[in-house]
This record gives structure tokens, C-alpha cells and sequence, in this order.
């Protein structure tokens, strides 16, 4: 029994080097003896491990040069190497990492294939560390080449490109790994993209607004700068795999300091212009924006600054029809508490007053002609629509003061009717 034991060792350890020797060769995978000598350790789990490690390590050394040739050599059917293409940024990274990410399948599968003879209670678990030791192999060759495109000479839309392009492999690539070096090569190499990324997107935005947002022109539409970043804004919210949080980065970026240019601009205007160009502005915004829901949140404070230029929109239009219409005077009596009938003062008697419902008239039939020049330059038909209905509604509220007044039978008015011939919701339907 003695001399059978000691065979047994003696053959077990012959098979041991065996197998070994026979990991260490380049198509081992492909060796259907393999899996089956490595069954034969499956009780022996120090010599199983060491011929697991040692297979590890032969195909580190095999899946790097694969990926040096990859990245150096022309293939049989004519490919170009992936350096060929280093000085495009985003293909050359993409191309890198798509290797890597279907160089795992392989070494997988590979795997599978060693162990297939395997009972083992974990041998998924140890097939996964497996691939994690050799994956781990790339990981330098990986960073010093990302490093090297991961550069703030970059446009900013390619550096988020390649930001996006990392963080789409390391979603995938942590599906089959999903933990050990490679996961944390990429989670790092995202991180320094994206930091590579906000830099230079900081610096072409302070170089875009440093002279600040020029003038508007005329029709006060948004300047060059401004429809210019929105549309860079845009570029960069459509590349795909954008995150929730990453976007509203963006945002803050750009749409910060772009607003606060767009302020200074238009302080320089006067009130009425001002508040159009704003509108106008944000309006350009709020459009590019209606198209990402996530950001509902910046949103509502573009609406909230839109909402305070049609005020003040509002206010100048009100104040406008009611100088035009010579609506002043007889609005500062009607709020006055005057002793006597109101028909007796001058300005508010019958002559007066069907002089002003005259030019009232003419108002209510073409109201367009009393309108501020510059509300017709608003892009957004609601705003124009809104800012004239509020505009209305304060005439029509001293309009029905006046109507009140002059049918009050103290004040003095024969024959009201035909002084103010319609009534305040004729008035009404006529403007609104």
C-alpha cells in the first residue's frame, strides 16, 4: 500500500509539472488534456490554486502582447493598427477600450473550457478571479496610454465624448468583472476625464465670455455668443450616456456664467429692451432645455427670471398705452376723493371725456398701433400674448372706474349712455 501511495504521489506530481508546463504554452486553451489533468487536482487545492495562478500568469503575458500587436501591427486583412489612429481622440480611446472589452469574452470562455471537467461549489467565483488576475495584466498599459490623450488641449466635446466612451466600458466591463483592478483602472480614468473635461470647459466658456456678451442686435434676438454656447450646450447634453447628475454639471457650467453675461449686456439697455432681450435669451434656452425633462430644476429658475421680465415688460407696456391714450390724467381723479359732482372738474366734464372714448375707440379697432415697438421683437408668441393681455387688463380695469363713475348719478353726467357707449364687457370681448 506504501509503494502504491508513493506511485500515486510520484504520478500526481509528474501530471502537476505537466500541466503546468503545458499552461505556460500559448494554445493552451486548445489543449482538451488540460481540463481534464486540472480535474484531477480539484482535492488538492494548494496545487490546484498554483496551477491556476500559473495559467493566470501565461496568459497576462499572452493577452499583453495581443494587445500591444493590437495597437501596433497592421492585421492580415489590411486593419490598421490602433495607434495609427492616436491622433483622432476619441476613436483612438474607443478603439482601446472595445479590445479590451471583447478580449474578456475570450479569456473567459477560455476559462470555462480549463475548469469544464470541474466539480467545485464555487467554481463560477474562481473563474471570475481568474479573469480578474488576468485582465489586471492591461490595466498599465490602459492608463499610460489614456493619460496621454486625457490632456486639456482637447476640445471639451471630444474630452466628454471619451469621459462618456470610459464610463459606458466600465458599466459593461464591471457586467462580467465586477470588482479588481481593471474596474478601478476605469473608474479612475473616468474620474480624470471628466476633471480634464470641466477645465477645459471652463476655460472655453471664461475665453468665449471674456469681453462679455456683445450688444444685441436690432431685432434684439440673442447675440452670436449666446445662440453659439447654447448650441455647444447641446452638442454635449446628446452624447449618449450622459447621467442625470453629469448634466446638470454641464448646465451649471455654462448656463451660470452665461446668464450672468447676459445680465451685464442688458443693464446697459434701456428698461423696455432690456426685458425683451432677457426674454428673448432665456426663451432660447428654456427651448434647448424642454428637450432633457431631467432638468426640470433649472428650469423653473430660468422661468422664475423670465417670469420678472415680463413684469417689467407688463408695467412699461401699461404705462405706454395709458400715455398714449392720455388715460393719466383721468385715472389719478377717478382714485381722488373730490368734493362735488366729477363732471364739474375740468378734464373729467362731458366734452372731455367724449374726446378721450373718441381716441378710446379708435384704441379698441386697432389696438396694434398702440403696442411698444419693441414687444413685436419678443420670439415667444406666448410672451408677446401674455405680457399684451396684462397690459389690457389695466386699461380695462380704469376703463370700468370710469364707466362706474360716469353712470354714478352724483357726479353730474346727463345722459351717460352717450358718453360711454359700451359697457365694460363689450370692452372686454373687443380686447381680449
Amino acid at each position: 500500500m506504501e509503494t502504491i501511495g508513493l506511485q500515486q504521489e510520484a504520478a500526481i506530481e509528474k501530471l502537476y509539472h505537466w500541466t503546468i508546463g503545458a499552461c505556460l504554452i500559448v494554445d493552451s486553451p486548445n489543449n482538451a488534456l488540460v481540463p481534464k489533468a486540472l480535474a484531477k487536482f480539484e482535492n488538492r487545492q494548494v496545487l490546484f490554486g498554483n496551477i491556476i495562478d500559473e495559467y493566470c500568469n501565461a496568459r497576462k503575458a499572452i493577452v499583453v502582447q495581443l494587445f500591444i500587436d493590437a495597437l501596433t501591427k497592421e492585421e492580415e486583412n489590411g486593419s490598421k493598427p490602433i495607434e495609427f489612429y492616436a491622433n483622432d481622440a476619441k476613436r483612438y480611446i474607443g478603439d482601446i477600450l472595445a479590445w479590451v472589452y471583447q478580449i474578456i469574452p475570450q479569456e473567459k470562455e477560455n476559462l470555462c473550457t480549463l475548469l469544464k471537467h470541474c466539480t467545485l461549489p464555487d467554481k463560477e467565483e474562481k473563474i471570475t478571479e481568474a479573469l480578474t488576475n488576468i485582465m489586471e495584466a492591461l490595466c498599465p498599459l490602459l492608463n499610460v496610454r489614456a493619460e496621454l490623450i486625457l490632456k486639456p488641449d482637447k476640445d471639451p466635446l471630444i474630452l466628454w465624448s471619451i469621459t462618456n466612451l470610459i464610463l459606458y466600458y466600465e458599466d459593461i466591463i464591471k457586467a462580467i468583472i465586477s470588482k479588481g483592478h481593471m474596474v478601478d483602472t476605469l473608474s479612475e480614468l473616468s474620474r480624470k476625464s471628466e476633471e480634464v473635461f470641466i477645465l477645459t470647459l471652463d476655460s472655453k466658456i471664461q475665453k468665449e465670455l471674456s469681453h462679455g456678451v456683445k450688444a444685441p442686435p436690432s431685432d434684439l434676438n440673442p447675440s452670436v455668443v449666446v445662440t453659439d454656447l447654447v448650441s455647444f450646450l447641446r452638442e454635449l447634453m446628446n452624447v449618449s450616456n450622459t447621467h442625470k447628475t453629469d448634466k446638470k454639471i454641464i448646465i451649471t457650467h455654462i448656463l451660470d456664467p452665461l446668464l450672468h453675461a447676459i445680465n451685464e449686456t442688458a443693464c446697459h439697455l434701456s428698461s423696455s429692451d432690456m426685458s425683451v432681450y432677457m426674454l428673448n435669451c432665456i426663451y432660447h434656452i428654456q427651448c434647448t432645455l424642454s428637450l432633457y425633462t431631467i432638468l426640470d430644476e433649472y428650469n423653473e429658475r430660468l422661468q422664475a427670471q423670465s417670469e420678472a421680465q415680463i413684469d417689467t415688460l407688463t408695467s412699461e407696456q401699461a404705462s405706454y398705452l395709458v400715455a398714449n391714450l392720455n388715460m393719466g390724467p383721468i385715472y389719478t381723479m377717478l382714485q381722488e376723493k373730490i368734493d362735488g359732482p366729477l363732471s364739474a372738474i375740468p378734464g373729467m366734464d362731458t366734452t372731455s371725456l367724449k374726446s378721450f372714448l373718441n381716441k378710446f375707440d379708435m384704441f379698441l379697432v386697432t389696438p396694434h398701433l398702440y403696442m411698444l415697438p419693441q414687444l413685436n421683437l419678443l420670439i415667444s408668441q406666448t410672451h408677446k400674448l401674455f405680457v399684451k393681455k396684462r397690459a389690457f387688463e389695466v386699461i380695462l380695469a380704469i376703463y370700468e372706474q370710469l364707466y362706474q363713475a360716469v353712470n354714478e348719478p352724483s357726479n353730474g353726467y346727463m345722459d351717460p349712455q352717450l358718453i360711454v357707449r359700451r359697457t365694460p364687457d363689450e370692452v372686454k370681448k373687443l380686447l381680449m
